[in-house]
């Protein structure tokens, strides 16, 4: 259950989302946003936070998709350590903090420094159409949604851009909506059948992100395995998945293709 927004605590808003200092971040200087079904509010105020920041992680596994946390990652410790810190916070649940404690991160986000642009043209793996064909579940007007050829859960679902969009910062508003519509109808699916699903996408480098296109993940979890999941889910994160052999992929990729064909 969300604990209630504290209104002291409130960095941004919009019509109908809140973008404030959590009780509990997963991480120093985290912030979470709130709201309705209106992505494209989401987006904006998300937007606004990025701006402040070179790496960041945008999580959720809230099933209305509709909350979720911004967390940055700073220079001025290892990013594995950060990135470990984080996911144990999301495997053990995270501690709350102290009024000035949030009051201190409300005062960073008043006066911290634009970030540096990092966008970076040219081709990479979501711009080659056979990685693209190998991969595809369905296509939307502006974005793929494929399945990972090295899936860190039960299922893992990518919903990319098809113009080529170096994180998100460049992500386009329209991009960012039907990308999130897509999600929201792939997770109300699995939802339906009794599994969890763990959201996610990352921009810069010490947040993790290894591919120039930005990208948003699907994990599909067994809840009866909710500790086991996640940290099977954060160990694959830190360290990699093994990738499925291409007759096991095409498997997957036509098997699911069949089972979302509403969706297509």
């Amino acid at each position: 259950m969300s604990l209630p927004i504290d209104q002291d605590f409130i960095w941004d808003k919009s019509s109908h989302y809140e973008l404030f200092v959590p009780e509990k971040p997963l991480a120093p200087h985290s912030l979470q946003v709130r709201g309705n079904e209106n992505y494209g509010e989401m987006f904006d105020l998300l937007q606004k936070a990025a701006a402040q920041w070179d790496d960041f992680f945008i999580y959720t596994s809230r099933p209305s998709l509709t909350e979720w946390e911004f967390i940055p990652y700073t220079r001025e410790s290892y990013a594995w350590t950060q990135q470990f810190s984080v996911l144990w916070s999301v495997i053990r649940g995270a501690a709350a903090q102290s009024t000035q404690q949030r009051s201190a991160t409300l005062e960073r986000y008043k006066v911290s420094p634009v970030a540096t642009s990092h966008k970076i043209e040219g081709r990479d793996a979501f711009c080659d159409p056979q990685v693209i064909e190998r991969q595809r579940i369905f296509s939307k007007g502006k974005v793929e949604i494929l399945f990972n050829y090295a899936p860190q859960g039960d299922e893992h679902f990518l919903i990319v851009p098809k113009a080529h969009r170096t994180d998100f910062r460049d992500l386009q508003r329209d991009e960012f909506v039907e990308a999130m519509e897509s999600a929201d109808k792939i997770v109300r699916h699995y939802l339906s059948k009794g599994l969890n699903c763990y959201l996610f996408h990352k921009t810069g480098s010490w947040a993790g992100q290894t591919v120039p296109h930005w990208h948003l993940h699907i994990v599909v979890v067994d809840p009866s395995k909710d500790f086991a999941a996640k940290l099977g889910v954060g160990w694959r994160m830190l360290f990699g998945a093994r990738p499925l052999p291409p007759d096991i992929l095409k498997g997957r990729v036509e098997m699911l293709q069949v089972e979302l064909t509403e969706f297509r």
